[in-house]
């Protein structure tokens, strides 16, 4: 076997043995979870004066988005207490908080009180 056979095969275990080892974790982090970088998992569209979906499931740490489609400026305002609480905000305008407490917090459009939603925070 000559030394350019030698150094072939030595290269394509070398190569297989990395691809090996890179498949070899139990997600992209390893063993630990991705750090909590408040992305968006809970979306909400303000649509025909309504929220959409009407009910959003996140956990402690998550943010929730709302995105206003409408053309009148709307608000996202807490039922009780003082979670939620935006200013009016256009068409094309979000809003966004994050939960750091579980529970169920009910909202609703302050100048169209028939508009409500709810955020599950578990």
């Amino acid at each position: 076997m000559t030394n350019l056979m030698k150094t072939a095969i030595l290269l394509a275990v070398s190569v297989l043995a990395v691809f090996t080892m890179s498949g070899c974790s139990k997600n992209d982090y390893g063993s630990n979870p991705p750090p909590n970088n408040n992305t968006t998992p809970g979306s909400v569209t303000i649509s025909n004066f309504s929220f959409s979906p009407t009910s959003v499931t996140i956990n402690v740490g998550d943010k929730v988005k709302w995105t206003n489609n409408d053309d009148v400026s709307h608000t996202v305002t807490s039922n009780t207490g003082s979670e939620l609480n935006s200013s009016l905000f256009s068409k094309g305008q979000t809003f966004e908080h994050t939960f750091t407490t579980a529970g169920t917090y009910t909202y609703h459009c302050t100048p169209h009180p028939t508009m409500t939603g709810t955020v599950v925070v578990k």
